[in-house]
């Protein structure tokens, strides 16, 4: 018997079944519609079904993206999928983006003008210095949350993003 031949049998019998079962788990994931964001007939209007790759918290769906981009090209994507940088509003929100931001620093909906010397959501509500504290460098405008909690770069630099879903 060649037991050469035999073991690439077996081997390549069990990379078959493991994509298989792999694909039957997975399957309605990989298939699901993205573009309809709806509430569960019943569940609770807090609890979304958001697309792949988004993440429920609090009746909102947030993307975390794996790519790097300019502050303004991050915008932009965010608005194809209709919604917007994200713009933190309470603790919990806050915590809930600290929890998921510890790898990797990302972009926030939240800028700095140098004319008026104030850090801005792009809900145009001004930044509560109570909230948290960025560590702002010279010339940088725009906020990052991740690695070191909260900091500054400029909005040319290309780094990752949040998207939060538009109400």
């Amino acid at each position: 018997m060649n037991w050469k031949l035999v073991s690439h049998l077996m081997t390549t019998v069990f990379i078959k079944l493991i994509g298989t079962s792999l694909l039957l788990f997975y399957f309605s994931q990989i298939f699901h519609k993205a573009s309809n964001v709806t509430s569960k007939p019943n569940v609770p209007a807090k609890q979304k079904d958001c697309p792949i790759r988004w993440v429920p918290f609090d009746g909102k769906c947030y993307y975390f993206s794996a790519a790097e981009n300019t502050w303004d090209e991050s915008q932009q994507d965010c608005a194809r999928s209709n919604s917007h940088l994200a713009v933190i509003n309470n603790n919990a929100e806050l915590m809930f983006i600290l929890n998921r931001t510890q790898n990797a620093n990302y972009f926030l909906g939240l800028t700095h003008s140098s004319v008026n010397k104030q850090w801005t959501w792009l809900d145009n509500t001004k930044f509560d210095l109570k909230q948290f504290q960025i560590f702002h460098m010279k010339h940088s405008d725009c906020a990052l949350v991740g690695f070191k909690g909260f900091t500054s770069q400029s909005c040319s630099v290309s780094s990752r993003w949040i998207c939060e879903e538009n109400e």
